[in-house]
Formats: C-alpha cells, sequence, structure tokens
C-alpha cells in the first residue's frame, strides 16, 4: 500500500487526515485584519477632537450657568457699576473656580452693560445684559482684545473662545 499521497495521521483504524489553515489562507485573514485595524486606528484622532470638544461645550454651558447665577444673586447697582466692566475669572478642567490663572484651563470675561435698549423706546433701566466670554486657554497666553470692542477678546486661532449672553432684572 502506497502511503506517500496520504497525509495525516495513523492511527489503530487507519488514516485520518489533519484540518488545518494553508500559508495563503493565513497572509489572507493577517491582511484583512490589518486592513480594518488600520481603519480603527485612523479614527482614533477623530473621536478624541470630538470628545475634547463635547467636553468644552458641556464644562462651559457649566461655568456659564454659575456666572449668570452669580451675576442674578448680586446686587443690580452694584452689578451695573462701572467697575464691574470688565471681570476675569478664571476655572480648571471641571469647571471648579480658581483664584489665580496659574493651573486655569478656562478663562471667563464677564461684561455687564447696564441699561438695555429696547426697539421704540429710550431704555429699560431695570435689565442688564451679561456677556460671557469662555476661552480655552491652557497655556495661559495673552488673550487680544478685539479692536472693535474693547471690553470683548477677539477670535484667535489659538483659543476656542465661546459666547454666551444673559439677562439680568431688578428684583425690587
Amino acid at each position: 500500500m502506497d502511503t506517500s499521497k496520504r497525509s495525516g495521521l495513523r492511527t489503530k483504524k487507519g488514516w485520518r487526515s489533519i484540518a488545518a489553515f494553508s500559508l495563503v489562507e493565513v497572509t489572507l485573514a493577517i491582511g484583512v485584519f490589518g486592513l480594518a485595524f488600520t481603519a480603527v486606528v485612523g479614527l482614533i484622532p477623530m473621536g478624541l477632537t470630538n470628545f475634547h470638544q463635547a467636553m468644552d461645550a458641556s464644562v462651559g454651558s457649566q461655568i456659564c450657568q454659575r456666572v449668570i447665577n452669580d451675576a442674578q444673586q448680586t446686587d443690580f447697582d452694584v452689578l451695573t457699576s462701572s467697575s464691574n466692566a470688565d471681570i476675569v475669572r478664571y476655572f480648571d478642567d471641571a469647571g471648579n473656580e480658581l483664584s489665580a490663572p496659574a493651573k486655569a484651563i478656562y478663562h471667563v470675561k464677564t461684561v455687564v452693560t447696564g441699561t438695555l435698549p429696547l426697539p421704540g423706546t429710550a431704555g429699560f433701566a431695570s435689565l442688564a445684559t451679561v456677556f460671557i466670554q469662555i476661552a480655552n486657554n491652557p497655556a495661559n497666553q495673552t488673550i487680544p482684545t478685539d479692536p472693535t470692542n474693547a471690553s470683548a477678546w477677539k477670535n484667535d486661532p489659538r483659543f476656542s473662545i465661546t459666547t454666551y449672553s444673559g439677562l439680568v432684572s431688578r428684583n425690587k
């Protein structure tokens, strides 16, 4: 009996064939896996960028709520006085206020305008607008001022600046 053409193991009952992958099949499987893995790894930077933007938006809205709540609890005359013209506050990555800009991630500029001009009227003296600019500035760089509006920051590609506004009324 010629056994040179048979492959497998010899048992007491006869020859048993062994199922295995060929080298071509293994090479194709590694190629398909490598292509899929490369596509997934290519999506990671985009996902991290979207995650970072979502975190900035979430923390920014929490900071905005805190600043507007602080403005609503402040006496209206103190809030609209000229000594409150430009206030800069500093917050960390969790939205906690800091006393110094050394470890701040978010720089927050608050500008309060006293009388709100309404259409057809001279103004409403019991309503003030609070403008809040939140800049993502982890390097603690100087943020340039807008030349057309000295109380606002200029949009700069180095910083992500978001502007919010709210109304505060006199509660008397």
